[in-house]
């Protein structure tokens, strides 16, 4: 009887034992998916972050472009309004010297 009753023992903690390893692989099972997804994630991310810093590097360089085109553009303004300056001195001083000459009243 008390055999039985050991081996009734051994039973019930063996059912207890695969309802654990059961549970084990399934729980293994969910960690090797959820592993899978966050490796995909990762993987995702990664390439975005590649699109991000690529598409970064590519508006720096349009904008050093066009502040150069802005300086060039400005520097041509200034010095088109320094030699029309320039040069509406030089006329009136011309004019003024032809009066002189002239003598003409201006």
């Amino acid at each position: 009887m008390f055999i039985f009753f050991q081996i009734s023992i051994i039973r019930t903690q063996k059912n207890e034992l695969e309802k654990k390893i059961e549970l084990i692989i399934t729980e293994k099972e969910g960690l090797s998916c959820n592993f899978d997804d966050q490796c995909d994630r990762i993987f995702m991310l990664e390439k975005q972050n590649r699109e991000n810093e690529t598409q970064l590097l590519n508006s720096r360089i349009e904008m050093d472009e066009m502040k150069a085109v802005n300086h060039s553009l400005t520097t041509r303004y200034v010095l088109a309004n320094y030699f029309s300056i320039f040069n509406l001195i030089f006329s009136t001083k011309i004019t003024s010297v032809c009066c002189y000459i002239i003598d003409w009243s201006c």
